[in-house]
């Protein structure tokens, strides 16, 4: 994955030669697998510093900064530069939990615990959520038989009571409705995020299929949502 990050600087005291010294957060120095990789975190520091050492970066450890690493510039903006270029040539091998989910998508096949755990990553980091929607990059997943008929009856009791009469609260419109009376299969088409400014909530996005090839896309909340 490319990185091109805004790294956060802080301005510390000047150099014994009054040259200007700003400090950013080891992190800014790991990819991404590093981050959510099992190691400790000395270790992560340990990759950080080495990688920061390339470009002119020094161990920053004070009451002032914890876990920082200090350059002398006096262009940020070139320290960004020369970082991300850095993260950018990594070695593009996944690792860990990361290929975890890259051989899930790239199976075709999901099933129910994967998508919940999946969910799990994703709203770890924003990071996590743009790799996994770049992996499924517009394919639908297909379910188990046993998600396919525990999803299609779950609809079929929102849309009517055991007894076949129809819910005063239906969620379904006529289209929705000749669908599932003419069902075919349900796919997992994406995760959908109905959270806001301030709080990712991925939730999936199923599409539900007619054996003619109509379909309608949903995401359930506590109630039946129909986005496409």
């Amino acid at each position: 994955m490319s990185t091109q990050q805004q790294i956060e600087w802080t301005k510390i005291n000047h150099d014994v030669n009054g040259n200007p010294r700003y400090v950013c957060h080891f992190l800014k120095l790991l990819t991404q697998e590093e981050k959510n990789s099992d190691i400790d975190i000395s270790k992560k520091y340990e990759i950080a510093l080495k990688r920061a050492k390339k470009i002119g970066g020094r161990k920053f450890h004070n009451k002032q900064y914890g876990g920082g690493i200090v350059f002398q510039t006096y262009n940020t903006n070139e320290i960004d530069k020369l970082i991300n270029d850095l993260l950018n040539t990594q070695p593009t091998k996944l690792s860990g939990t990361f290929k975890k989910y890259a051989d899930i998508i790239n199976s075709g096949t999901i099933e129910e615990g994967q998508i919940i755990s999946m969910r799990s990553f994703m709203h770890k980091d924003k990071e996590n959520a743009k790799f996994i929607f770049s992996l499924l990059n517009g394919k639908p997943l297909l379910l188990t038989p046993i998600q396919i008929s525990k999803g299609y009856y779950f609809l079929l009791s929102q849309w009517k009571t055991p007894a076949g009469i129809e819910r005063k609260n239906n969620p379904f419109g006529y289209r929705e409705e000749r669908i599932l009376a003419n069902f075919s299969t349900i796919e997992l088409k994406s995760l959908y995020n109905n959270g806001n400014a301030h709080h990712d909530n991925y939730l999936p996005l199923y599409e539900v299929s007619s054996k003619d090839g109509d379909s309608f896309e949903y995401y359930y909340d506590g109630e039946i949502n129909i986005v496409g």
